[in-house]
């Protein structure tokens, strides 16, 4: 990296692995001083969680490519959903461009919408569930805190997929109305997505959205009887109204967030960068992600 690179936000959005690590770190470093106030990672694995610690001790905001770039991630997986899904005839019509235009169908202006809205959704929960984390561990690293959700996640999914099989058709179907895009609902239905979907796709969308929606709403600490709370509230709310008090109740942030909370006189390894903003720019990144 150039010596002359210095600025209030650096985010990464290419190179590779490991491109920062704890002995390379220090060419992010200007007199002792570090040239970032915010590294906001859109690369997927391009700081070492060595790197990433060295810089927080300096004070600098650091967050975790788990957590920022969830938007490269969840965009790829819903393109993939699309080819999926769709016959072949309907994605030609309503996904390409048609030859001699330069204009894109509706169909999919529309679902290009729906991502983005995804996208930001998403990072709005992250960016909850991780202030709610600091609140209680005010000193703990916030690449630390990206590990616990995303450990959570990702050990709730595995569970979940392996008891797939035996799930109700009636809960499925309710986490589907949910979890799939609204143009395909629409133009489809559940019964044809499920018969459409290879089980192994199935299971894994199906668990993968349960396994975020209920971390993010109870946290990396609830207990079993929470998660059966959970799923009794999914398979009993109709699919056109919210299951949960997090889809009731979205939106909730804390009042404490505004500029003040980025003087330079704070703990900046006890406060929090708003990451709705940092999803978003994650997503435009490599695609990578955990």
């Amino acid at each position: 990296m150039s010596k002359y690179a210095a600025a209030d936000l650096f985010v990464p959005c290419g190179g590779r692995p490991k491109s920062v690590t704890a002995q390379t770190v220090k060419h992010l470093f200007q007199d002792g001083r570090p040239k970032f106030r915010f590294v906001i990672e859109g690369a997927n694995l391009f700081l070492t969680d060595d790197a990433r610690r060295a810089l927080e001790d300096a004070g600098v905001f650091v967050y975790k490519d788990a957590s920022t770039n969830k938007g490269g991630v969840m965009s790829s997986s819903l393109e993939v959903l699309a080819a999926l899904v769709m016959p072949p005839a309907d994605h030609e019509l309503l996904m390409c461009v048609p030859e001699g235009s330069s204009e894109p169908p509706r169909f999919y202006q529309s679902y290009v919408q729906h991502i983005q809205h995804v996208i930001e959704e998403r990072a709005r929960l992250e960016f909850k569930c991780m202030w709610d984390l600091k609140q209680r561990q005010p000193d703990a690293y916030n690449t630390d805190t990206t590990d616990l959700v995303s450990t959570k996640i990702n050990q709730l999914t595995q569970m979940i997929e392996q008891e797939f099989a035996g799930m109700d058709a009636e809960l499925i179907e309710n986490v589907l109305q949910r979890a799939m895009p609204p143009q395909f609902l629409e133009r489809y239905g559940t019964e044809k997505i499920i018969a459409t979907l290879p089980s192994n796709y199935l299971a894994a969308t199906v668990a993968r959205y349960l396994a975020a929606m209920y971390t993010y709403q109870f946290g990396c600490d609830a207990t079993e009887y929470s998660f059966h709370q959970f799923l009794s509230d999914f398979r009993s709310a109709p699919p056109s109204t919210p299951a949960t008090p997090l889809e009731r109740e979205f939106g909730d942030f804390p009042s404490s967030l505004n500029s003040s909370m980025f003087s330079p006189t704070l703990s900046r390894r006890s406060t929090m960068l708003p990451m709705e903003m940092a999803g978003v720019m994650a997503s435009n990144g490599s695609g990578g992600g955990k």
